[in-house]
Parts: structure tokens; sequence; C-alpha cells
């Protein structure tokens, strides 16, 4: 079993020999076409119904993440590799779209695909190891696509993950 910790640390790869470095550094169309990265990159205490081999976050895990500045720092970077997959880019205090989306950027946000369920999995996982502004300012940029190819059902989701409520 993937020691989770180590993998995030770079001191360890998965199953598949992939390095968490090598992960960010895969192309938008990588990350678009594999779907079991997100399990790694971004680890919760849910079992993924996609994924069976994906670790899950202990209490430890959370704890040692939440003291970590190596871990805390990774997982920082990864969600901004996400929000440059998504067309997006983090300012000061703010997160907003950048002005040179791709086709596919522009796609995404027009409604339903399996990228909103891996936003419910990074807003999911970033407030239960302590990544709370992150997971703050990625949901008030989120409320502006409401009703904009974001439907009701789909933020209600967005919105137990923030307050901790996944079902």
């Amino acid at each position: 079993m993937l020691n989770l910790l180590a993998f995030y640390r770079g001191d360890e790869k998965d199953s598949q020999g992939r390095s968490f470095e090598e992960m960010l550094g895969w192309s938008d169309e990588e990350w678009e076409a594999c779907h079991d990265y997100i399990q790694l990159l971004f680890p919760t205490r849910r079992a993924s119904n996609y994924n069976e081999d994906a670790p899950l976050l202990t209490d430890d895990d959370i704890e040692v993440w939440k003291a970590d500045p190596i871990l805390k720092e990774n997982l920082r970077r990864a969600f901004y590799r996400w929000l440059g997959f998504l067309g997006l880019e983090q300012g000061d205090d703010y997160i907003a779209f950048k002005k040179d989306l791709t086709d596919f950027q522009t796609d995404l946000w027009e409604g339903f695909n399996h990228n909103y369920l891996r936003i419910t999995r990074v807003l999911d996982c970033l407030m239960t190891v302590g990544l709370t502004t992150e997971a703050s300012e990625f949901y008030e940029f989120l409320k502006t696509r409401l009703n904009k190819g974001v439907t009701e059902n789909t933020f209600r989701y967005w919105t137990e993950a923030v307050e901790g409520n996944i079902r």
C-alpha cells in the first residue's frame, strides 16, 4: 500500500511508478485523460467510486499534514496546477479566469463534466488538511459560476465539501 505522506514528500512513487513531481508536470491533456491521479494529488477520507486503490487520509495523516510545511506547500503546488488545468489563476486573495483560455478550458465551464466531481474532491482535501484559505477562495470563485454552466445540485456538493458535510 502506498505511503501517501512519502509520496507527497517525493520519497515514494505510486504503484505505476509515477512520482508526485511527474504528475504535476503532466500536460493538461494528460490531466484530462488520466482518471486515477486525482485521488493521489487530492486525497480525502472517503473511498473513491472510481479508483478502489486510492489511498485514504487517516486521522494521523491529517494531523501530520496540518503540521508539516513541506506537505502543505506541495499540496498548494498541486492546487495551483489544478487551477491552471481549469484555466484559472491565483491572485493575492482571489481566483479568476486566465486571459488566454484554451478551447478545452472554455468548454469545461459550459456544463457538467467529470471535472466537476474532481472539484468536490479538491475542496474536500483542502479543507480536511487545513488549507482553508485556498479552499475558500476557490469556493468564492465557484459561486460566480452558479447558473453559468454549474447547476444548483452541483454547487450543493461543493458547498458540502467546504462545510465538511459530504454525504
